[in-house]
């Protein structure tokens, strides 16, 4: 396992997920464009049919012609944005995939089998705990991690002096 490429992947998955929903967006917006243009200048042919020398009429079988390619390629890039949308995993799911991916070695490798779900939970704890380190307070916060800061403020004012006296 290419450990170095699976951290690299791990810092950017936040910027390589805005820049595919933002090529995702701005392909929606085209599309759309491209087929009120489309829809538009097909009608436009379409009421001079008959009249096969008209300037309007030449002028809409060409936006046509002009508009297939664009609007193509368009969707097509449209629809693989989205689908990479769906399939490249949060920082959430990547911690997930390497906690388990780190638990399925050690279950491959240990050979005591007896001691097999107290070692397997202890591993799993301690690999979260050590790809969760180094992050910040917003990017802990925006993977649902609370930090203590945080559950410090929600206590009450009863509920910490009762801490603080306990400690004591």
């Amino acid at each position: 396992m290419n450990w170095y490429g699976l951290f690299y992947l791990f810092s950017i998955v936040d910027k390589l997920t805005n820049g595919i929903i933002a090529l995702a967006v701005i392909c929606s917006i085209f599309y759309a464009l491209f087929t009120i243009l489309y829809f538009y200048h097909r009608t436009t042919a379409n009421e001079y049919k008959g009249n096969k020398d008209s300037n309007r009429r030449t002028n809409a079988e060409n936006w046509l012609k002009n508009i297939k390619w664009p609007r193509r390629i368009v969707l097509t890039l449209m629809v693989i944005g989205y689908l990479l949308v769906i399939f490249v995993p949060s920082r959430k799911d990547m911690i997930i995939i390497i906690a388990g991916g780190a638990v399925g070695e050690f279950v491959m490798n240990d050979k005591n089998a007896k001691q097999l779900p107290a070692d397997i939970t202890r591993f799993l704890r301690g690999e979260i705990l050590k790809a969760t380190a180094d992050l910040t307070d917003e990017a802990k916060a925006s993977i649902g991690i609370k930090s203590k800061a945080d559950s410090l403020k929600e206590l009450s004012k009863e509920q910490l002096i009762k801490m603080l006296t306990d400690k004591k």
